[in-house]
């Protein structure tokens, strides 16, 4: 009798197992996308290029015409992602598999013609896609990209991938912009940076510098920030790790190696649609190189030395809030951020005039404090 009342149970349970693993796919049978190109195409439509693993050429296997390349790249044009996606299937004998996709490049022209909110909108909802693939836009045509040959590493994709996380040793990089951050930043509708890439075939490298801006309006691209700007609002946003400022001393260059970096914000709303906005920055860091005859004793000199630095810093980063405010009219310096975090109530009156209708923020006023202290390290030339 016990046996009986078990019976049914067990049965549903086996029935549960065999059916577990209905809609797998063998890994043989996966094409494996690293990186992602989408470029704008005649009659508004979109040019996808995927690049795709050749798993035989990554483990150093040859053919008898000599060693395989270890990537290929996949082109499709429709007026979708999603039916991009499913033309490739028509052309490749194994589909395109995006979880292992590690970057997605966006061309200058789709990125100011295209609301990306729309393009990104297969990669936000499907499943495979990781959300830490890196989003960066580029200077000239996506696709190209994919197509250096790099020296130093075995596919594009890998190499646009470890160069991206150089805002380690530069501040000229805007930090890795990944496809859960847009998703962020397109449901808040705010304003946001991306990296900027571009590509030199001939010298089979690749140059990531600069801070694409975007809009929270339409989300499209109001315009570039070059090195230096990038550098500044790395600062006024405290995501640096470590760069170098360079400035003129008595007509000789001095070079600042910042190795630590605090940033503070304060916000005075007494009059809430006019706040004002105090940004601290605090450094420490070394001498990097020096044209004077310095001494390490002479401490006015030194002195001198970290206030030169300190007016350069505010001259940079005063110089790119006014490019902000002025020319793109982007908050992508977290202002707006900071009052709905620790201003809410005003946050709420105001946040919709920010950065349109009476555009707050361009006419908000932003003051840069900065202190630097930098250590004389090593031995120096001309200095007994």
């Amino acid at each position: 009798m016990i046996t009986r009342i078990y019976r049914l149970p067990l049965g549903l349970s086996v029935i549960l197992l065999l059916t577990g693993c209905w809609d797998k796919i063998e890994i043989e049978d996966r094409g494996f996308i690293v990186a992602t190109a989408i470029d704008q195409a005649p009659e508004r439509k979109l040019k996808v290029t995927y690049q795709m693993v050749v798993p035989k050429a990554m483990q150093n296997k040859s053919s008898e015409g000599g060693p395989e390349e270890p990537f290929f790249n996949l082109s499709a044009v429709a007026n979708t992602l999603f039916l991009a996606t499913r033309d490739m299937s028509n052309t490749s004998s194994r589909p395109p598999y995006l979880e292992h996709n590690r970057v997605i490049l966006l061309s200058e022209k789709l990125s100011r013609e295209g609301d990306i909110g729309n393009v990104l909108d297969l990669l936000v909802r499907d499943s495979e896609t990781r959300r830490a693939a890196k989003v960066m836009v580029t200077k000239g045509e996506a696709a190209q990209i994919l197509s250096i040959r790099p020296r130093l590493e075995s596919l594009p994709a890998q190499y646009i991938d470890s160069t991206a996380e150089n805002p380690r040793k530069t501040g000229s990089i805007t930090p890795p912009t990944n496809i859960g951050d847009v998703h962020r930043f397109l449901l808040r509708k705010a304003s946001f940076a991306m990296p900027v890439i571009a590509g030199f075939p001939d010298d089979h490298k690749i140059m990531l510098s600069g801070a694409a801006v975007f809009h929270g309006k339409d989300n499209r691209l109001r315009g570039f920030l070059n090195a230096e700007e990038t550098t500044s609002r790395n600062l006024i946003t405290g995501s640096i790790k470590s760069t170098a400022i360079e400035t003129k001393l008595e007509d000789d260059y001095i070079v600042y190696e910042v190795k630590k970096l605090k940033r503070r914000i304060r916000a005075n709303t007494a009059s809430p649609r006019h706040p004002v906005f105090d940004i601290d920055i605090e450094t420490q860091g070394n001498l990097g190189e020096s044209h004077l005859e310095l001494s390490v004793l002479d401490h006015s000199l030194i002195q001198k030395s970290e206030q030169a630095f300190e007016r350069k810093i505010v001259q940079m980063t005063e110089e790119v809030i006014r490019k902000l405010q002025s020319e793109y009219k982007s908050d992508i310096l977290g202002l707006g951020e900071f009052l709905d975090k620790n201003h809410h109530r005003i946050w709420e009156q105001i946040e919709p005039d920010w950065e349109d209708g009476e555009q707050l923020f361009s006419n908000c006023e932003v003051r840069v404090h900065v202190r630097v202290e930098a250590a004389f390290v090593g031995s120096i030339l001309k200095t007994e």
